[in-house]
């Protein structure tokens, strides 16, 4: 019982007292939470994205500035999964803000047959220093999404 202190005063006197610190290993020894599994280890197919590439106009990838993928006004995002994909969506998400500002949805591509790479055209608004988030979902189930800091040419 080294990660319960019991407490000695107080109107709850005796009671067991978890620590922060001791928490997780106490739980998993008591088993009271069995052991975390993703779900793409439960259900195969599900769509990981394997490789992006940022290309400009000519075809030329994007440079990559203090972890920022810098965007050309118009940008081509190429996707790779590890699965046949129906749909891709790509959200851009605001980062460093004090306030909450919502998601929002700049585009996605539907493909039918399924395929394993898709292709968006983007058209970049001046003044984007976000997160990109890029998923893909076969016909039943989506897989989880992968972020990107991005921003556009000054």
């Amino acid at each position: 019982m080294s990660a319960i202190k019991q407490k000695r005063s107080g109107s709850k006197a005796g009671r067991p007292v978890l620590r922060a610190a001791h928490a997780q290993s106490w739980l998993s020894k008591q088993h009271l939470f069995p052991k975390m599994v993703s779900f793409t280890e439960v259900l195969p197919g599900v769509p990981r994205v394997l490789f992006v590439e940022f290309l400009d106009a000519t075809g030329q990838q994007l440079p990559v500035s203090n972890g920022f993928v810098v965007l050309a006004p118009r940008t081509f995002i190429r996707v790779t999964f590890s699965a046949p994909v129906s749909q891709a969506f790509f959200f851009l998400t605001a980062c460093w803000v004090k306030f909450f500002q919502p998601s929002q949805l700049i585009g996605f591509e539907v493909v039918d047959p399924p395929q394993r790479t898709i292709r968006f055209v983007w058209d970049v608004p001046p003044g984007i220093r976000n997160s990109l988030f890029i998923f893909g979902c076969s016909e039943s189930i989506c897989g989880r999404p992968e972020i990107f800091l991005v921003m556009s040419r000054s």
